[in-house]
């Protein structure tokens, strides 16, 4: 590497610690049968990684919605809580469990992307319910911690991008879209190769990318390209996101010449 660039330990390591931290799963079972009831609440109880309230009354659940991350319910209940979400700062995704295969709430709640269902009250099926609620609190923890990432890279001073599929720009701040001349519209999509010199674009690729495959964040002065065709010289860190997200953050350092 060049000596104005370096590689440095990734901070999605200590992401991935938090994450780790937080796999407790805190489960409310609301349901009209309480024998149906106990007997669920008790199965995940019995689970690692689950913590279970059990109620029969949907409107103290509704109360606990901030320290909850999956609702499991029965027909009697499902619609009450969904509607009761519905008109609250918080929500939490919602297992419809019914032991009736024809029975189903209505489509409203049913395509509520929060909402699953899982059919068939025996020892059977209730893998497949602990598997359904770990699988929406997980995503719906994720969900609102790319929300959050997202809102903070709005309130950034540095040009933040990231880089989706494809060599393109799936999501860029204001910032980012200003520093390179661009609407911030008009950068979805676009390659993220254009926005640099096509030397600077070939080492990202080759340096950058590697590092941050290998679990490592990449630093370099770089040679940007404005919309209307100007050079800028450019601090670049370039970190890896979980998954395959890559995120591109500049600050503009008009001071020095393009490498």
């Amino acid at each position: 590497m060049a000596m104005s660039e370096f590689a440095v330990p990734s901070p999605v390591d200590g992401l991935q610690a938090a994450s780790d931290a937080a796999a407790t799963v805190d489960v409310e079972c609301v349901f009209a049968d309480q024998g149906v009831g106990d007997r669920v609440a008790s199965w995940l109880a019995d689970r690692d990684g689950f913590a279970v309230e059990r109620s029969a009354d949907p409107e103290a659940v509704l109360e606990r919605l901030e320290a909850t991350d999956c609702v499991v319910t029965d027909e009697d209940r499902v619609v009450d809580l969904v509607e009761g979400m519905s008109d609250r700062a918080e929500s939490a995704p919602v297992v419809f469990y019914t032991d009736d295969a024809d029975a189903s709430p209505p489509d409203e709640v049913l395509d509520d992307e929060w909402v699953d269902v899982v059919r068939e009250i025996d020892e059977g099926s209730l893998p497949v319910l602990a598997h359904r609620v770990r699988a929406l609190a997980e995503h719906r923890r994720t969900a609102d911690l790319a929300a959050r990432a997202l809102a903070a890279a709005d309130a950034a001073t540095d040009g933040i991008a990231v880089l989706g599929p494809g060599g393109t720009i799936a999501f860029a701040n204001e910032q980012f879209a200003r520093l390179f001349g661009y609407d911030r519209d008009d950068l979805a999509g676009h390659p993220w190769r254009e926005l640099f010199a096509a030397e600077t674009a070939d080492r990202i690729e080759a340096d950058a990318l590697s590092a941050v495959a290998d679990g490592w964040q990449w630093l370099g002065t770089c040679e940007g390209r404005r919309a209307d065709g100007d050079a800028m010289t450019l601090r670049t860190r370039v970190t890896g996101a979980g998954g395959d997200a890559v995120v591109l953050a500049v600050v503009q350092q008009s001071s020095e010449t393009p490498a």
